[in-house]
């Protein structure tokens, strides 16, 4: 089970969320007190590891509506989509197996009690169908995904006095140093009574290979997790002193857990909690992660990104930040604001809802990326990849060499890298007050970008240009803009084993799709555009064929949506 959409309702500071869209990574970005850790607790509140961590109406009921209190409302509600495995394990608690349902929606009340529900065909309405459809929800709930939350700041300290903790555990009183070292323990199969008990012993020789064997077995569980062995453990003991060692990669020196830095506390900690929390399993998690990275410079957030996409095979990460490079920004649909009304905070994925203190980490991420790899200007053309900026770049120059009309001189070019990252990135550069349209394909992924920006009431419609226009049809790309023969010459000169006729094709459908059909097989549009630009330098007139006029058509269409822009001379 994944989680597809969730919303937090009348819990503390949150009076509704919003139904917020889930992925396999999400990160909530806001400024403090707008509600991201509330929203990461709720969540853990639904099927915590630690089932003490349950709904206090009490405490957690929104300040200031007493009078609304209500132990029956769901302050979490959680829509998850089925796999193929919940499906065929829930497949025997219906009367038809047809009537499994896609996804389910789980909810939880402050009286700690599970609602569950789904929209397939219902059992029938008399007792027996009754008890199978309680049936049906308990197997369900079987299925739900544990919620392993972990704040920044719990660290494992690594070190703790063997007698003091089974003291501590005797009398109900343990600390938070006792119970991370307890999960270490309990994950390497020792127990902390009989490493105790044998502290004083004289011959300590046996008590140490045993901690040797178990830093081992836990060391290996943990690399085989990873695609390379971060670290290695090692236990040693000093009476009743229990200390746990690390080993980076590289180096041979042993040193105690809580000498090393703080961010590499955190990979261990979290490593710890993950493997216990699951029981080992690793997987059927959600990760909800409050403010990660915050002790790590800016590299070493990047690394723990990279990290979580290893964390997330087979899981799912949440997770808060306000940090600008805990914001992967080849990923924006992963991002969720934090964004105040009148009606309280609520998470949005449309930054140009947020205001500055929320979009702050966004613009500094997207700041740095844009320096590294993007031109920008007080006039923005934002298109959806590499491709598409240097096409329109060259043929730009072609026209303008030729006398005719090509692209205004002060438009820059930029690219997200794709059309679902183009209202993103729009959003952001309007928000820097700078002026932006955008040029997007006629697909189904063009199309979706193009509703996102205009519905959302980023860019006016007029604002919003499709290839389709310059193409003369429907569900064109930019690769459409060029003559097909000229294309097509380019294509047989990529892959001269791969002759595409192009008497076959229909000019007046996509020409991507066709060659795709024609070849029987993948062929790459990169290559074919290296070639192209290459061929675009020395081509004639009548070898681009329809080109010129079909890209001139284009630069026109632009110069007229944008031409109030730019001062008058």
């Amino acid at each position: 089970m994944k989680i597809k959409r969730f919303r937090v309702q009348n819990y503390r500071n949150i009076n509704d969320s919003g139904w917020v869209d889930a992925d396999r990574i999400l990160a909530i970005i806001g400024p403090n007190e707008s509600g991201k850790s509330t929203t990461l607790t709720a969540l853990y509140k639904l099927n915590p590891a630690d089932k003490s961590k349950e709904f206090n109406i009490n405490r957690e009921w929104p300040r200031g509506r007493r009078q609304d209190r209500n132990e029956d409302e769901m302050p979490i509600r959680v829509e998850f989509e089925l796999d193929d495995a919940d499906k065929k394990a829930l497949a025997e608690k219906f009367y038809r197996p047809q009537n499994v349902p896609n996804t389910v929606t789980i909810s939880k009340s402050y009286r700690n009690q599970f609602h569950v529900s789904w929209s397939a065909a219902k059992e029938p309405d008399d007792e027996e169908g009754k008890n199978a459809r309680e049936a049906q929800g308990n197997a369900i709930l079987s299925r739900l995904p544990v919620m392993v939350y972990m704040g920044d700041y719990e660290t494992f300290e690594g070190r703790v006095y063997l007698d003091e903790l089974v003291q501590h555990k005797e009398e109900n009183r343990m600390t938070k140093a006792d119970e991370t070292v307890e999960i270490i323990l309990k994950l390497s199969g020792l127990d902390a009574s009989n490493l105790s008990a044998r502290g004083n012993d004289r011959d300590r020789e046996e008590r140490q290979l045993d901690l040797n064997d178990a830093a081992l077995s836990l060391t290996e569980s943990i690399s085989k997790r990873w695609a390379q062995k971060s670290y290695e453990l090692n236990f040693t003991t000093d009476g009743q002193m229990f200390i746990t060692n690390v080993k980076e990669p590289g180096s041979n020196a042993l040193v105690p857990l809580e000498d090393k830095s703080k961010g590499f506390q955190w990979f261990v900690s979290f490593d710890m909690r993950l493997m216990h929390d699951t029981k080992g399993t690793w997987q059927n998690a959600v990760l909800l992660l409050d403010e990660p990275g915050v002790h790590l410079h800016g590299d070493a957030q990047r690394d723990l990104l990279a990290r979580f996409e290893e964390y997330a095979e087979g899981n799912q990460i949440i997770y808060s930040t306000h940090l600008p490079f805990m914001l992967d920004i080849e990923h924006p649909e992963r991002f969720r604001i934090m964004v105040q009304d009148a009606n309280g905070w609520k998470i949005t994925n449309n930054p140009f809802e947020a205001g500055d203190s929320a979009k702050f980490p966004l613009h500094v991420a997207m700041g740095f990326s844009l320096s590294q790899t993007l031109f920008i200007g007080p006039y923005n053309l934002v298109v959806e990849g590499a491709h598409d900026v240097w096409f329109t770049e060259a043929m730009s120059g072609l026209l303008i060499l030729r006398g005719k009309t090509g692209m205004d001189e002060r438009m820059s070019i930029s690219a997200p890298g794709g059309a679902p990252k183009v209202p993103f990135q729009v959003s952001l550069l309007s928000g820097h007050k700078l002026k932006v349209a955008a040029l997007l394909d006629g697909d189904g992924e063009g199309r979706a970008a193009r509703d996102e920006l205009v519905k959302k009431w980023i860019l006016e419609d007029k604002l919003v240009l499709s290839t389709d226009e310059a193409a003369g049809f429907a569900d064109s790309t930019i690769e459409d803009l060029f003559d097909p023969v000229f294309y097509v010459q380019c294509i047989n000169e990529t892959y001269p084993d791969s002759k595409v006729d192009v008497g076959k094709l229909d000019n007046a459908k996509p020409i991507l799709s066709q060659v795709q059909n024609l070849l029987g097989k993948s062929f790459n549009k990169g290559s074919v555009a290296k070639r192209l630009l290459t061929r675009i330098q020395t081509a004639s007139d009548k070898e681009l064929g329809d080109s010129l006029d079909r890209w001139e058509k284009l630069f026109i269409q632009i110069a007229e949506k944008t031409k109030a822009w730019y001062p008058s001379d």
